[in-house]
């Protein structure tokens, strides 16, 4: 019996690749196929092509007898060459830094892999970018976060020095959309040590609790060697970009900032800083043909949600405040449990990809899971999932769990049957009238305005779609 191997992409494919990352209900993050980090829609609504500003990794190598060099952890950018608007690239996604002449990705849902490559760099690196995802476990695969592993190896025949930097804006309250909003006056950066991890804690005191854009955010590491700095150089222009690059290149360190500091600049005449920036910087130095792997984890927190009704819609609390505090909350549980939750990752994982399906279909089966984790689907406190007919760039389409959808999926009956139940009981309780009239949209919070008033037909298909026997899968 032989392997279906997935295929690999390079080139200007890899401009079509977004890989999410996070958990059932709480938003992603994509690895783009260059390497990079985008599509942030980590605030419990789409948003397809939104960036954080300052937000990137970058690697720098130094052999015992030789010139270091810093590469940004990217592919060269792909044309067209635009950031958006008239003015190019963002001065904060510091396009004209060096980066990887090409990459290599493959992915295999939930795991995603990249090979970096570049003649000027002395190390072969590699990425390893995942979160767990457990069938028949829903609180593990519903962790809000992001796995990084980056594997360094020494091709060299000396010793090489090697530091790993990630840089993450505050992302609280960012892109907030609200009717009404005000921008952002203040955000909190805090250095947080403990439970194994180290790193920047974001918060912001000027969003309120209520606000669908309140929250936390993390970025952390459990590797010991790790300076962090809560704030890049404040500045104007450029500064913060240029003395950031210029340190970790000339050094492969970072000047350890460990205030907790307010987004405010020094300077009151100018404007309030925005979506201050943190940063971390892992080191190791590795023998000749010594390979090391290096942990970056990503990590959100937004307890609140507004569903389908616009400025209209109910304030809803989220599964994910009932599972974790906060963002740091969220890492401190991935990182004391990660060995078992990489272990059983890799066995789900395993189950599919070393079978003999052909590979066609083992890409088709695997990437269509991973719309459980996108905001097509959203758990709220209640337990009840709630999910789009799909997403647009940036707004959800045909709310309701539309049963002349949502009883054509698969994914959930058979992966995750407690989550395919909420929907089930939500139809057969305030979505279905006495006379056995069933609405084929619900509302938010479940038994709202639709298990009274909603008088639209019925929907055929929906409604006898949901005639079925049950799937025999049992959890634990």
């Amino acid at each position: 019996m032989t392997k279906s191997r997935i295929r690999s992409y390079t080139g200007p494919a890899l401009a079509q690749i977004a890989f999410p990352l996070g958990g059932i209900g709480t938003g992603t993050v994509s690895l783009g196929g260059r390497g990079n980090l985008q599509d942030w829609e980590i605030w419990n609504q789409p948003n397809k092509g939104g960036n954080l500003n300052m937000t990137f990794l970058a690697l720098r190598a130094k052999p015992k007898s030789g010139e270091a060099v810093g590469k940004i952890l990217e592919r060269e950018y792909l044309p067209p060459f635009t950031g958006g608007g008239g003015g190019g690239f963002p001065r904060n996604a510091l396009a004209g830094v060096s980066r990887f002449k090409e990459v290599v990705f493959r992915g295999e849902y939930p795991f995603a892999w990249i090979e970096f490559q570049d003649r000027e760099m002395p190390v072969k690196v590699t990425l390893e970018a995942f979160n767990p995802f457990i069938p028949m476990n829903v609180a593990d695969s519903s962790i809000p976060g992001a796995i990084l592993r980056y594997t360094i190896t020494n091709t060299q025949k000396q010793p090489v020095e090697v530091s790993l930097l990630a840089v993450m804006q505050n992302p609280v309250g960012i892109p907030s959309t609200e009717p009404g909003q005000k921008p952002i006056e203040e955000q909190l950066n805090a250095y947080r040590e403990g439970d194994d991890l180290r790193g920047v804690f974001f918060s912001s005191p000027a969003v309120d609790w209520k606000d669908a854009f309140f929250g936390t955010g993390a970025l952390t590491t459990d590797w010991t060697d790790t300076d962090v700095q809560t704030h890049l150089y404040r500045g104007g222009w450029f500064d913060a970009a240029h003395v950031l690059w210029d340190e970790f290149t000339a050094t492969g360190r970072l000047t350890p900032v460990h205030e907790h500091v307010h987004g405010q600049p020094l300077d009151p005449n100018r404007p309030k800083l925005l979506g201050d920036s943190g940063a971390i910087c892992l080191r190791v130095r590795l023998r000749p043909g010594e390979s090391q792997t290096l942990p970056v984890f990503v990590h959100w927190h937004f307890p609140h949600v507004k569903l389908w009704a616009g400025d209209k819609a109910t304030l809803c609390r989220t599964q994910v405040a009932n599972q974790f505090a906060d963002a740091w909350d969220a890492a401190r549980y991935t990182v004391k449990k990660l060995p078992r939750l990489d272990a059983e990752t890799r066995r789900r994982h395993a189950t599919l990809f070393e079978s003999s399906l052909p590979a066609p279909v083992l890409d088709a089966v695997s990437s269509q899971m991973s719309i459980i984790r996108t905001n097509t689907v959203l758990r709220l406190s209640d337990g009840n999932i709630y999910a789009w007919e799909g997403c647009a760039d940036k707004v959800g389409c045909c709310y309701g769990n539309c049963t002349h959808v949502w009883n054509y999926e698969q994914a959930l009956a058979f992966l995750f049957p407690s989550l395919e139940r909420t929907m089930r009981r939500i139809d057969f309780g305030p979505n279905m009238k006495a006379n056995g009239f069933m609405t084929f949209r619900c509302d938010v919070p479940s038994g709202g305005v639709n298990s009274d008033g909603w008088v639209f037909h019925a929907c055929v298909d929906g409604q006898m779609g949901n005639v079925r026997a049950p799937p025999v899968t049992q959890e634990k």
